[in-house]
């Protein structure tokens, strides 16, 4: 199950790009915990927090402009 979340959250945008993502990814991580066993409460907390800041460089971000 947790194997597949990442390919659905992935293929998500492109198939409903209507949807909201951070909320889909919020409910796929909801669920997730629960069949993990952490209780409701402990989960709606968790979804709310912000993701850290891991002072790292955004790798991902290349500017492909630049010559």
């Amino acid at each position: 199950m947790t194997a597949g979340a990442a390919p659905a959250l992935e293929a998500l945008p492109h198939a409903r790009p209507d949807r909201d993502d951070a909320a889909s990814v919020d409910l796929v991580a909801h669920g997730l915990l629960r069949r993990f066993g952490v209780r409701a409460e402990e989960t709606a907390r968790i979804c709310s927090l912000g993701l850290p800041d891991l002072g790292l460089p955004d790798l991902l971000l290349v500017d492909v402009t630049a010559g």
